[in-house]
């Protein structure tokens, strides 16, 4: 019984910290015909995020870590 509550609480603190999100830096702005995108990225990973073309686009954002 022992070994199965540290398994659990083991799973369980896995997937809290797999959840933890990711703030990425703006690194380009592109045009696009019905907005801009913002491209987000890191050494390990880009996002780009489509707004409109009177929005700016932050120069940090968080993203789910998934």
């Amino acid at each position: 019984m022992k070994n199965a509550a540290t398994a659990l609480l083991l799973c369980l603190v896995t997937m809290k910290v797999s959840s933890v999100p990711i703030t990425l830096i703006l690194s380009d702005e592109v045009e696009v015909s019905d907005g801009k995108l913002c491209v987000y990225e890191n050494a390990q990973r880009s996002e780009s995020v489509k707004v409109a073309n009177s929005a700016p686009c932050h120069y940090t954002k968080s993203f789910d870590n998934d």
